[in-house]
């Protein structure tokens, strides 16, 4: 069976090194890593299963934006989110799926950290997930499970 990792749209070389430091900013989807670490598939044609994701990786701004949509023929579970505060001041964060407020106002303090194992939370196909912080400095990771049902 092939090995499941998380991407960013590129190729992905298992002979280098993996980089220490900071995630950059985005939304990731997956691949299937084939013989000798060669890319199977393209997240656009990937085979029915599920598929290791981070949803969002990225600071959040002040203004409600969009993080992710649920691809047709998948549906997204999340599993896991992430918050990071480099101010020197609290910051709270919101997170809003399918258009409706799913976590309000979770407060990070001060050069703190937050993690939260959640009870999967399920999307649909098309829904979005949307997230905002109350000041500049936030930053968000989301990590879950992308079910794909359906062959692009």
């Amino acid at each position: 069976m092939p090995a499941i990792i998380p991407v960013q749209g590129e190729p992905v070389n298992l002979t280098a090194p993996f980089a220490a430091g900071p995630a950059t900013s985005g939304t990731f989807g997956s691949a299937i890593l084939g013989p000798a670490g060669t890319v199977a598939a393209p997240e656009s044609a990937r085979a029915p299963g599920d598929y290791l994701t981070r949803f969002a990786a990225k600071t959040l701004s002040t203004s409600r934006e969009l993080l992710y949509v649920v691809p047709e023929g998948t549906r997204a579970v999340i599993r896991h989110f992430g918050l990071v505060n480099t101010s020197a001041s609290q910051i709270t964060a919101s997170l809003w799926i399918g258009g409706l407020l799913h976590v309000p106002a979770i407060p990070v303090p001060a050069g703190a950290s937050r993690a939260q194992d959640v009870p999967e939370w399920l999307m649909l196909p098309g829904e979005r997930l949307e997230g905002s912080a109350s000041a500049a400095g936030l930053n968000l990771f989301v990590y879950g499970v992308e079910e794909v049902r359906e062959v692009s």
